[in-house]
């Protein structure tokens, strides 16, 4: 019961990250995007799609999340201790902050067309958020050093597999407003993406707490 116990409450920690990343990054990708003149930063089409993937991935796959190891040797939490203190608060700001600033970048500099700047931006939040999911199911272990959650990793790889779809469906085209992403478009994707999970992956090797 005990070992149930604090395998439940740390899959709960990990989905109330993954869910305040995520919209740290959504939000603030929107809020910057505004406030430096862009009218429409996203469709809300494009919203929904993301929101579509972080309801699957909290509600479903963090909930098969195994138990980490060592669970069981770690002392009780303080009853007084929250899920998420502040110091992981700030971690999760700083995960979320730089997809949204990273993205805005993206969109005020590319020179492919508005539609087209979008388009990268937004690919860049998806798979961001995508890695994200996958990259956090520990704060202060490497993935090697945890088992292979299937769920969550077939989440993931269908949404990255279905934003690289969207482009080529002329009808779901249309109504994302989606172009097709060139080799170096998919290099910006891939940087702003795997960028903080190869960082965190980095710091929790030295055993160290970390929000990708």
């Amino acid at each position: 019961a005990i070992r149930d116990g604090r395998r439940l409450v740390a899959n709960v920690r990990k989905g109330l990250i993954f869910l305040l990343s995520t919209h740290a990054a959504l939000l603030g990708f929107i809020l910057v995007g505004t406030l430096i003149g862009f009218g429409q930063p996203l469709l809300p089409i494009q919203i929904l799609w993301l929101e579509l993937f972080i309801d699957v991935s909290t509600s479903v796959a963090f909930e098969r999340e195994a138990e980490e190891p060592g669970s069981m040797a770690a002392p009780p939490r303080p009853r007084s201790e929250p899920l998420l203190p502040v110091s992981l608060l700030g971690r999760i700001a700083l995960a979320g902050g730089f997809s949204a600033v990273a993205a805005v970048i993206v969109m005020a500099n590319h020179d492919g067309g508005s539609d087209h700047a979008r388009w990268v931006a937004f690919s860049a939040l998806v798979v961001a958020q995508a890695v994200r999911a996958y990259a956090n199911r520990s704060l202060d272990r490497p993935l090697r050093a945890l088992r292979t959650n299937r769920v969550l990793l077939a989440a993931c790889a269908l949404v990255v597999a279905v934003q690289v779809a969207i482009p080529a469906v002329p009808v779901l085209a249309d109504v994302f407003r989606a172009t097709p992403l060139d080799a170096v478009d998919w290099l910006i994707v891939l940087a702003i993406a795997l960028g903080p999970a190869l960082l965190g992956e980095a710091i929790r090797r030295t055993g160290r707490t970390w929000v990708a």
